[in-house]
């Protein structure tokens, strides 16, 4: 190079890198929030207290990834192994029990600090001790049954639940029930919970009793006086079992009847010597307008024997249930004069309209011979049978359906058919019942049933649902067969206002349908569950193993359709938006996350099956410990 050369070269280094910084700045940050989750050092900021309880504190948090404000539990100060070693299984404990009415975890472990932590939903509202000071303010009492039954029931549902789990919470108190603003009911603080070891239970190995009853020490009464059952008191009383946790309920309920807390006493120790004693009121002394049933409920799951209670949370449950219905509970013994009483109040028109019919009757029959008399009696009272049946039909009917439509919304095609052929048989000229049966006799791919349904119904069908499938059905060839077919699912999927029914449809008949077929069909349901976009799905069988490809599709978030693919392998790279997923019931072999959001790694590492997970390299700073059965790659 000569000289000149060299120095017009020289010359034009500064520029060129002063122009290369002002590009580099120009660029405009492609993934921002990726950044911003892989450079955040710490992912909770502490705020203020919310509570305290027997041993931890908890306060508002700033959850940095997510964005959301959660509940932090700490220990107050305490570095004693067994106390932590307490603190973490409530926490495992809690995240084991996923059920709407108890109080969801969402992690656990120890901060920068070293300082042990669980972190859970941040709950609004307030307690039920609160709600129970507001009843008791409340001039007309009749009014608070209903919302009392209420929040009983989704106490036992959550209870029933738990139980199933082998798990009992042994400190179930108003102070532990949050209601929220909008009809929420959360049991919370499982701190004293333990769990059962009898063969009636299927417990998972970190639920085992070894695991988790060394809670409560030997000659230490834990609990709440007023809600402790006798056997919390004195061992000699039984062992605890979900009985023990039956007793908090009545307990509860008492106080929501009453508003006092049952073996109140001076003095704790009083309050326990009533316990033990089974010393209470019964809550019409408290308060004359408790009701009668409720409180014979109250006090059967108040029994000091255990084996004087109601044995499951359940069959308290459908104590209350039937009360709200107006029949008898098996707390009571009411005879036949106190059933009859029932039926009256539950059929009050009913009841008027035969007692007078009975009493004309009577005057008309006093002029005929005794033959004749007894004729005319059982005439009559056929005819009022007959009249009594069909009130009480035109009354069921439409709870029948919708119990019929409940139990569709959860999937549970069976028993919406079993709860749809009461309904038309309880009144065959209820019009709903009717198209209501065609949707379940359509979602049953039972095609011949849905259209003797819908000539059942005379007037215009309102849920538009039954109109998409009248269309359907007319437009349909009428040499195809009866059952629904992969053309049809595709002609159905295009009509989104009914897409609830073809989505159940799909459900319920996918066993009927050979691999290929079934790819197909879950193609649709993507399509569906995903505000009707179409989306690339390949796919490749290697031997028994299937390879689904998915990658780089825009605007998938929802891929729960796979549940229904034995899938091996997964590529879901490239997908930004992935939303919601039930991948654990799949026997992935393979999954590739690369260039995603996806942040559900827990629910992922329980496939016992994954051996390997590929990522991006900025998705590794929020990936926790990896099981060493699976092999972690990570691409740039």
């Amino acid at each position: 190079m000569t000289k000149d050369a060299q120095s017009v070269f020289d010359e034009m280094i500064p520029d060129l890198v002063s122009g290369i910084k002002d590009l580099d700045e120009s660029i405009p940050d492609v993934y921002p929030l990726c950044d911003e989750i892989a450079e955040a050092s710490e992912r909770y900021e502490n705020g203020e207290a919310l509570g305290e309880g027997g041993m931890k504190n908890i306060r508002d948090s700033l959850d940095k990834l997510t964005g959301r404000h959660v509940a932090m539990a700490k220990l107050k100060g305490s570095h004693d192994p067994e106390i932590m070693e307490s603190f973490f299984k409530e926490a495992r404990l809690t995240a084991r029990l996923e059920h709407p009415n108890i109080v969801p975890l969402y992690d656990m472990g120890y901060d920068e600090k070293g300082e042990p932590f669980f972190v859970m939903k941040k709950l609004g509202g307030r307690n039920l001790s609160d709600l129970i000071a507001e009843f008791a303010k409340e001039k007309d009492y009749k009014s608070l049954m209903p919302r009392i039954i209420d929040i009983m029931m989704k106490v036992c549902d959550a209870m029933s639940y738990a139980h199933s789990r082998g798990v009992i919470h042994l400190d179930l108190k108003p102070d532990n029930i949050r209601i929220g603003d909008f009809g929420e009911v959360l049991i919370c603080d499982w701190g004293l919970a333990k769990t059962l070891g009898d063969a009636d239970y299927d417990l998972e190995d970190d639920l085992l009793p070894e695991n988790f009853n060394t809670a409560t020490l030997s000659g230490v009464v834990k609990g709440s006086p007023g809600y402790m059952a006798p056997e919390q008191v004195d061992k000699k009383k039984g062992d605890k079992d979900q009985r023990t946790d039956v007793y908090a309920l009545g307990a509860i309920l008492y106080e929501m009847l009453c508003f006092e807390v049952p073996n109140k006493g001076e003095t704790i120790r009083e309050s326990l010597l009533m316990t033990v004693n089974g010393e209470h009121k019964k809550p019409s002394q408290v308060l004359a307008s408790v009701p009668v049933s409720l409180e014979a409920i109250s006090l059967k799951a108040l029994a000091l024997k255990a084996d004087d209670r109601y044995h499951t949370v359940q069959e308290l449950r459908n104590d209350l249930f039937k009360w709200l219905g107006g029949f008898a509970t098996s707390a009571e013994e009411i005879g036949f004069f106190g059933n009859l009483k029932l039926f009256v109040l539950r059929h009050k028109l009913a009841s008027i309209f035969t007692l007078i019919l009975l009493i004309l009757a009577l005057v008309f029959t006093q002029r005929l011979s005794v033959e004749k008399q007894l004729a005319v009696e059982a005439l009559e009272l056929y005819t009022q049978e007959q009249k009594q049946k069909e009130l009480f039909g035109k009354e069921a009917a439409p709870r029948l359906v919708g119990l019929a439509s409940g139990a569709l919304k959860k999937n549970d095609f069976e028993t919406a058919k079993e709860m749809i052929l009461l309904a038309v048989e309880a009144d065959p000229n209820f019009d709903h019942a009717w198209d209501t049966k065609a949707r379940i006799d359509f979602i049953h791919a039972d095609l011949a049933e849905a259209k003797k349904s819908l000539e059942k119904s005379d007037k215009e069908p309102q849920h538009q649902a039954v109109r998409d499938l009248e269309t359907f059905l007319a437009q349909r060839d009428s040499k195809s067969p009866d059952v629904l077919t992969l053309d049809d699912f595709e002609v159905l999927a295009k009509r989104t206002r009914s897409r609830y029914d073809v989505v159940s449809a799909i459900s319920a008949n996918m066993d009927q349908f050979n691999l290929e077929e079934k790819i197909k069909l879950v193609g649709l349901l993507l399509y569906i569950k995903n505000g009707a976009k179409e989306f690339k799905l390949a796919y490749e069988l290697k031997g028994e193993e299937l390879h689904v490809d998915l990658s780089g599709n825009q605007g998938l978030r929802n891929i729960d359709a796979l549940q229904y693919l034995p899938v091996t392998h997964l590529n879901l790279s490239r997908n930004r938006e992935l939303k919601t997923h039930e991948l654990y019931k799949n026997h992935l072999l393979e999954v590739d996350f690369s260039r995603t959001n996806f942040s559900d790694w827990k629910a992922l590492f329980r496939i016992s099956e994954l051996r390997k997970i590929t990522i991006s390299k900025g998705m590794q700073a929020n990936l926790p410990e990896v099981p060493k059965r699976i092999k972690l790659e990570i691409i740039k």
